[in-house]
């Protein structure tokens, strides 16, 4: 694995010794042996490309959630769709692979799923992805199976730790690093490669304070426009654009949206919508289901 390359991510830099993308590859793939020396690593983006000959390859992805937004995360960001083609991986020669398996890493909290079917293209050749929490002291199944999994997701966790006790970025960075190395957490990377550590997590802590924000603003200010006009269809409008931010809307999902006049119930429609990291979340916080309102 070449690192320093832009999109490099903490995530892959926890898993550059041979031995542990092993381990993650197994948990992972779901096969049962391996020969260690015949897996090819590579970093894909912010994520991570395990591939053995004529067995499944694994992308895998992590998003800290430093911001503590629980399941309102941006699944398609952290695996797009067109960062991995489903017959080609990065360097293959174009020499097809037997599968794909997808799975994002989130570190969420106790009440969240440990695992999580998302299907995030709607086509065939983009298959579902597998999102698995790994954080707040979750139970995933991977977790047991790669002992460096748990390792990172007890890091993060730290860092997070320091977050909602208002240490800052880098203070809650430093201290995760000294916690790190006392429990032996990452200890070998924080001992080598701790500077580059505290610079992937600074980075990530911005890029998704940046998302969040982003999301909250434009859905603030375009819901007070629509308010203050008091048209209904303006906030409809509104609300539309951000849900094909998540991809294609279904037909009867835009037919409802542009024939509601409640402002006040287009007004809870856009909160769902801004907490959301997909359109099925979406569906789930809006009680939005098959063209029918419960």
């Amino acid at each position: 694995m070449e690192y320093g390359q832009h999109g490099e991510s903490l995530f892959s830099l926890a898993f550059y010794r041979r031995k542990e993308a092993a381990e993650l590859y197994l948990a992972v793939s779901g096969e049962k042996e391996l020969r260690t020396e015949t897996l090819r690593i590579a970093s894909a983006g912010d994520g991570l490309w395990l591939e053995a000959e004529g067995r499944p390859t694994v992308v895998a992805a992590h998003y800290m959630n430093l911001l503590g937004e629980s399941l309102s995360l941006p699944w398609s960001w952290m695996l797009p769709a067109g960062h991995f083609p489903a017959a080609c991986p990065p360097n293959s020669g174009g020499i097809s692979a037997p599968k794909i398996r997808r799975v994002v890493f989130y570190s969420g909290g106790s009440q969240d799923p440990d695992e999580t079917v998302l299907d995030l293209y709607g086509e065939e050749k983009q298959p579902a992805v597998l999102a698995v929490n790994i954080g707040g002291g979750s139970g995933s199944r991977l977790l047991e199976e790669s002992r460096r999994l748990q390792e990172y997701g007890c890091f993060v966790d730290e860092v997070k730790n320091g977050l909602r006790q208002g240490l800052g970025p880098e203070r809650a960075v430093k201290r995760a690093a000294a916690w790190g190395t006392e429990h032996h957490m990452l200890k070998d990377l924080l001992e080598e490669r701790g500077c580059e550590v505290r610079d992937l997590i600074l980075r990530q802590y911005e890029a998704e304070s940046s998302v969040v924000r982003e999301k909250k603003l434009s859905y603030a200010a375009g819901m007070t426009a629509g308010m203050l006009r008091g048209e209904a269809e303006g906030m409809a409008r509104l609300l539309l654009g951000i849900l094909e931010g998540f991809g294609p809307v279904p037909s009867w999902l835009e037919e409802t949206l542009s024939q509601e006049r409640n402002c006040r119930r287009l007004q809870d429609w856009g909160i769902a919508a801004s907490r959301s990291g997909c359109l099925e979340e979406f569906l789930r916080r809006a009680a939005l289901d098959g063209g029918e309102r419960n």
